[in-house]
């Protein structure tokens, strides 16, 4: 505090106010050559073609993942449900558990988000409002029944085995 006066009117901490009849110097862009245009066009072309593979191969990898995992697990629960209901451990009796097992994983797939959706009422600070949250959690859950539905209709109108579908 005793040289604060003296920091204060050094010229170190002036600050330099630009008078207004200084003139500013002119900033002309210049046009892109045909090289440069080139470059970028093919940059473009090539991002495009990278997202549309990307969009493409996403969803398919993500549904041979789910479809491997699911599987897995009813093959793996069907014996012990089968047990569990004291049922004779035959090749239908497990096929038949299995695609219940399938049909309740989609199910909880399904229901789990929307209940995600409803807990999310809980916290005290939410990034989205909680209204828009459960309307997009209902109409996503809603679509995806109607898809599965459709799936397993027209599954069983064209007689195609339930473990081939996923």
């Amino acid at each position: 505090m005793l040289y604060f006066t003296a920091i204060q009117s050094m010229t170190l901490f002036m600050v330099k106010v630009p008078s207004q009849s200084a003139p500013q110097p002119s900033v002309t862009a210049l046009s892109p050559g045909p090289f440069e245009v080139a470059f970028f066009i093919a940059i473009t072309v090539f991002v495009i073609i990278i997202s549309i593979y990307a969009l493409i191969k996403t969803p398919i990898s993500i549904v041979k993942t789910s479809n491997k995992m699911v599987q897995k697990t009813s093959r793996t629960l069907a014996p012990t449900v089968v047990k569990m209901q004291h049922k004779k451990d035959t090749k239908q009796n497990r096929r038949r558990i299995a695609a219940r097992i399938v049909i309740g994983v989609k199910i909880a797939a399904i229901v789990a988000p929307v209940l995600f959706a409803l807990a999310s009422g809980l916290l005290n600070e939410q990034p989205l409002d909680y209204t828009v949250a459960l309307i997009v959690a209902s109409v996503l859950a809603g679509v995806s029944v109607i898809l599965f539905s459709l799936q397993y209709g027209l599954a069983y109108l064209l007689r195609i085995d339930i473990k081939q579908l996923w």
